[in-house]
């Protein structure tokens, strides 16, 4: 009668506060109370826990879990269920009475006398008195209708689900999941291992693990990108509950001088090997919650170096096989001193050192192709090879013919011109005269041009052969009353040329513009001299 009496107590007072403390619950607790959802399985006796991300809920926490046995209880004429359905959790007790005068720590009520709670104790308040063998229960069904816990699952549900939050018990072969954790090692007698208090002589919980995942990169290039945390995860095996979103680094060295020295992070852009220390704290599990584990990162070269050369022009004893050309690897390293050097052009062909080619000059015109190649200092020792071609050509050369042609004779009724020699000059007749235009090409019959042309070969040709000639010959005087030149006049023509090395080269001739007179009978002229 005691029993039932003690039962019907706890459903008035439950029954009383929750009708109390209704309307503050809805208010209060309404955003927390829908961020965490319990699941117990009262098959497998597993309890998982999830977290709201977004509009979807992912699993934090599994527990193990005693529910009710399904049996009748004679004693006090009653079937030890767990209820089936959706429930809220109503008010919490910190300490509660149970059935046949026990108690229990961290109490939140599922509907109406169905609670969480822990294991349940002989006396109130004193941690020290849980039932003997009772805790290796967990995991299995023996309560008489309650939701047991271990001490640490009960104060996780009784400190972070507020009232209001969602509970679904349901049956099913499927532990969940986050599947079945194990049970917590031994205990002493009286204490839930579980129990964090400082009293606990038996506080028995599993440090968090972590694990770096052997897919982890324990190499990385200078200067590439590089997330520590990556690949890295953390665990509280108690609980099976994934403690990642905690993980921390807690310090980083570099190997320095025969021993780690702590810096201020982490770089790829230097290169040595550091130690990264992960570190993860779970306060349920007391003085076991803190675990730390090292990951030691070696940050290489292993690229080829890169070798700075391009395609150049040059004039023959300017430059050397190596003038401009600089070889480094990617920590900047400079390599330029230990290139090998080939070269093949007009002056032979040669493989040298860097040293040597610093001193071999290009002193020969033609075109030189010229590979260098240099080794990484780092294993696996990758070669970089670079093959340019380096054109060498001297100025261009303005010359006149030699001999000089025999004069030009035009008829005196179209344009006259005699141009046999630099300043000659030639009586002249009055009336002749000669274009611009016309006098160009004259001019260009003379003038000879001697140029290393783009494969490297000195050749020679005619001026008037290069394309639009004219506009590279500048006539002075300024022609006077139109476009024609007189006979008698004075002119100092200007031949520029640009030479395939880019090179601009002008030579300056004189020119008197002369007549000619008939030479006997048969009317041929000559010129007059």
């Amino acid at each position: 009668m005691r029993l039932r009496k003690r039962i019907l107590s706890w459903v008035v007072v439950l029954a009383l506060a929750v009708s109390v403390i209704a309307i503050d619950t809805e208010k209060a607790d309404a955003a927390s109370s829908r961020t965490y959802w319990i699941k117990v399985n009262k098959q497998a006796n597993v309890a998982t826990v999830y977290k709201r991300s977004g509009s979807k809920w992912k699993p934090i926490r599994a527990m193990l879990v005693t529910t009710g046995t399904n049996a009748w209880y004679a004693k006090e004429k009653m079937w030890c269920i767990t209820p089936s359905g959706n429930f809220r959790i109503g008010i919490k007790m910190r300490w509660g009475e149970m059935m046949e005068e026990v108690y229990a720590q961290y109490c939140s009520q599922v509907r109406g006398n169905i609670l969480f709670h822990s294991v349940f104790y002989n006396r109130k308040n004193s941690p020290s008195s849980q039932a003997s063998g009772q805790f290796y229960r967990l995991g299995s069904k023996g309560s008489h209708g309650c939701i047991r816990l271990c001490v640490m699952d009960a104060k996780w549900i009784y400190e972070n689900c507020p009232g209001g939050t969602k509970v679904t018990v349901y049956s099913s072969r499927k532990a969940g999941p986050l599947g079945k954790p194990k049970r917590v090692g031994v205990r002493v007698y009286g204490w839930d291992p579980t129990d964090p208090n400082p009293r606990n002589p038996g506080f028995n919980m599993r440090r968090p693990v972590i694990k770096i995942s052997k897919s982890k990169p324990a190499t990385v290039q200078f200067g590439s990108s590089y997330s520590l945390k990556s690949k890295v995860t953390a665990k509280n095996t108690n609980a099976n509950q994934r403690l990642t979103s905690k993980l921390k680094i807690s310090s980083v060295k570099k190997w320095k001088s025969g021993k780690w020295k702590k810096v201020k992070k982490f770089t790829t852009r230097s290169l040595g090997k550091y130690k990264i220390t992960y570190k993860v704290h779970d306060k349920y599990c007391g003085k076991r919650g803190t675990a730390k584990k090292s990951f030691v990162v070696n940050v290489v070269d292993t690229k080829a170096p890169t070798i700075y050369a391009y395609n150049r022009t040059t004039k023959p004893g300017q430059s050397t096989a190596v003038t401009g050309v600089s070889a480094k690897q990617a920590d900047g390293t400079s390599r330029t001193g230990a290139m090998t050097v080939t070269v093949t052009g007009p002056q032979g062909s040669r493989t040298m050192s860097y040293a040597v080619a610093k001193a071999y000059v290009l002193s020969r015109e033609g075109v030189y192709t010229i590979t260098y190649s240099v080794r990484n200092t780092y294993k696996p020792y990758k070669k970089a090879v670079r093959t340019i071609a380096v054109r060498c050509y001297g100025d261009a050369v303005i010359s006149r013919l030699d001999p000089l042609p025999e004069p030009i004779t035009v008829d005196p009724v179209s344009d006259i011109i005699m141009i046999p020699a630099q300043e000659q000059a030639v009586e002249p007749e009055t009336g002749d005269y000669i274009t611009a235009d016309k006098l160009k090409e004259e001019i260009g019959t003379i003038i000879k041009i001697r140029d290393v042309n783009a494969a490297g070969t000195r050749s020679d040709k005619m001026f008037n052969s290069v394309p639009d000639y004219k506009n590279f010959i500048s006539l002075s005087p300024v022609l006077i009353e139109g476009e024609n030149y007189e006979t008698e006049d004075e002119v100092t023509a200007i031949i520029t040329y640009r030479g395939f090395n880019g090179a601009t080269v002008s030579k300056t001739i004189n020119i008197e513009i002369g007549a000619f007179v008939p030479d006997g009978p048969e009317g041929d002229r000559k010129s007059v001299v």
